[in-house]
């Protein structure tokens, strides 16, 4: 029997489908698991192994060059189709799971036509992720529409399950995307990277860690002003995708700015833990950012890392629940200069301790269990 997953992403970042598919293959040993991308570049593999019940597939554009418009619509248009058809072609599948608003209707048609449960597994509140009122109406009615024949709906934050409880007569479950136990850093990663030394920084000086997308709304500008004028033996990592153009820039220009490409998603929470502090300054500009729990927070926490976030919501409700970190208000570069500045060795580590101490309480091993509860039903 099959499972298919459906994400509008190519895949290669992204860590909670691919824990999604380990879990279900360990569990349940009949089970294949296909999790359906896009390819988005010329050499991304068409199917990619993970084991050997677990395949990832990225299925076609008609252009893989960068287009904007009527084009775009065409292009998404035709993978779209790819992914309906490719559902439709395979055999014995009991789930199907939407990642995004985008996808559901596919896969409410497909669900349809193949007589299959369907999970709608929202990593966001996507009809909230913009202040646009047309355009959160026409989002709201589509997935109003697909509610119909949604079983169970997926969310990964105590204030998307609020939301969505409150909205539909659908059962709601919360599933956060805590690293795995696997992730943890492991004895001998001092030796193999440690960032310090890749960077070339002395023992006394503190290197302050940002992962994943870089642009504004993540609050890199506010990084970045902040960083710019602390004390040079303040050093910040920038360490994801996006528009990186400006981070590399200002690293030529700044002795304690710093670039580097992404890790494989699997060996990031290692690769960043011989750094002393994560930081994310999201800010609050729709719902869906303030009623969201980002990964990156959770990511540095089980590196051993504290964290110093943004005052949105429930990101900072983490954050100080856990005793972990320093919460800055939104957007405020000379306070988080200031903080960086005035830091310790000794200050670090009394968060890191109760960073390490909620990872023990909070990772992807416990919160699978409820994932697997949730399927058992269906298969």
């Amino acid at each position: 029997m099959k499972i298919i997953h459906v994400y509008n992403q190519g895949l290669h970042h992204d860590i909670r489908t691919r824990r999604y598919g380990q879990a279900m293959t360990n569990r349940f040993t009949e089970l294949e698991f296909h999790l359906i991308g896009q390819r988005l570049l010329p050499n991304d593999k068409i199917v990619e192994i993970v084991s050997d019940r677990f395949r990832i597939v990225r299925l076609r554009f008609f252009f893989l060059a960068k287009v904007t418009g009527f084009l775009k619509i065409i292009n998404f248009s035709l993978w779209l189709f790819n992914v309906l058809f490719y559902m439709l072609k395979q055999k014995d599948v009991k789930v199907m799971s939407a990642h995004s608003l985008k996808i559901l209707p596919v896969c409410v048609l497909a669900s349809i036509l193949k007589g299959a449960k369907l999970i709608y597994d929202t990593h966001e509140i996507e009809t909230h992720t913009t202040n646009n009122k047309r355009v959160i109406s026409l989002l709201t009615l589509v997935e109003k529409i697909c509610m119909f024949k949604v079983q169970e709906i997926i969310v990964t934050s105590p204030g998307h399950y609020a939301w969505y409880m409150d909205k539909y007569n659908i059962p709601v479950h919360l599933i956060r995307n805590c690293p795995s136990i696997k992730e943890k850093p492991r004895p001998y990663l001092e030796q193999k990277c440690n960032l310090k030394n890749k960077l070339g920084l002395t023992a006394g000086e503190l290197l302050f860690v940002y992962i994943g997308v870089i642009n504004v709304a993540r609050g890199v500008n506010v990084i970045l002003d902040a960083f710019q004028q602390c004390e040079k033996t303040k050093h910040i990592l920038f360490l994801g995708f996006g528009d990186v153009k400006p981070i590399i820039r200002l690293a030529a220009e700044n002795t304690n700015i710093h670039y580097l490409e992404p890790v494989h998603p699997m060996e990031l929470v290692n690769f960043i833990s011989t750094s002393d502090v994560g930081i994310h300054m999201m800010d609050s500009s729709n719902l869906n950012h303030r009623k969201a729990l980002p990964n990156k927070p959770m990511q540095y926490m089980a590196a051993g890392l504290p964290c110093i976030v943004s005052d949105v919501e429930v990101m900072a409700g983490l954050v100080r629940d856990a005793d972990s970190g320093w919460i800055v208000k939104e957007g405020d570069s000379e306070y988080l200069k200031v903080l960086v500045n005035r830091l310790t060795k000794a200050d670090i580590q009394k968060y890191a301790i109760n960073s390490q101490s909620w990872f023990v309480k909070n990772n992807w091993e416990s919160e699978s269990l409820k994932l697997i509860q949730i399927y058992e039903q269906f298969i």
